[in-house]
């Protein structure tokens, strides 16, 4: 089955700004849609499916963090990313614990903003490093039945060589949690820093190792029999966050 192309909803009042970030995305290969007014987003939010919002705070009628947190409630996990040209604190903090994403000041920056979706669509495979064949393939089915690339090998010298062959961004590692397995996992973190790690069970020793050096948001447990549902949340999480480096500079 083809994807469909990566869509986003551009919602303000300012019909030049939306015209003009519009034509700048689909230049990208951005399926992009507008709105004037946060009524006119959630309508099309009910009846089109979209990947990401992009959104003025102000705006007449409802405001941006409405809009938000309706959208939110129609769509549930959809990326909202606001905007605006005022220092609103009341609205942004609300804006923060409604879920926004980011809050950008406008003029935004257009270039790191292409970047970050094109961060956030890409979809690199899913390294599953697991020295028992039958549940590794039970895993690889699931994820791909749900769209999710995987590669799989047994240990940690093939992931190795994996990660760069496939240029894998996420692990998942299902190894017995002893010193030789943290050795490994140590290598791998050298070989990609970056790299994320979901590791198949509860080891908080191992967590806490890996934490004196790196981000703990690249260090994710989960417990087994494995739960495909979470670790997709995880996933989601995971690009997330890696794609959301790109609009720090323009945050406020």
């Amino acid at each position: 089955m083809e994807e469909r192309p990566f869509r986003v909803l551009i919602v303000d009042d300012e019909p030049e700004l939306t015209e003009a970030m519009a034509d700048v995305l689909e230049l990208k290969g951005i399926e992009v849609a507008t709105a004037d007014n946060g009524a006119q987003a959630l309508e099309r939010l009910q009846s089109e499916p979209f990947d990401c919002v992009l959104m003025d705070i102000m705006m007449p009628g409802m405001n941006g963090v409405e809009t938000l947190r309706r959208a939110r409630e129609l769509v549930p996990g959809i990326i909202v990313i606001l905007m605006t040209a005022y220092t609103v604190d009341d609205l942004m903090e609300e804006a923060e614990r409604e879920g926004a994403f980011s809050i950008l000041t406008k003029p935004i920056d257009i270039p790191s903003f292409v970047t970050f979706l094109e961060e956030f669509r890409q979809r690199s495979p899913v390294l599953i490093v697991d020295d028992d064949m039958e549940s590794c393939a039970l895993l690889h089915r699931e994820l791909m039945a749900r769209g999710v690339r995987t590669v799989l090998v047994q240990d940690v010298v093939e992931g190795m060589t994996a990660l760069t062959d496939h240029q894998c961004e996420t692990v998942i590692l299902n190894l017995p949690m002893d010193e030789s397995t943290l050795r490994a996992v140590m290598a791998l973190r050298k070989l990609d820093a970056k790299v994320a790690l979901i590791l198949m069970n509860q080891c908080t020793q191992l967590k806490h190792e890996l934490h004196h050096d790196h981000d703990r948001r690249t260090i994710m447990t989960v417990g087994k029999p494995f739960d495909v549902d979470h670790i997709l949340v995880l996933l989601d999480e995971i690009r997330k966050e890696r794609a959301s480096a790109h609009l720090i500079q323009g945050r406020l």
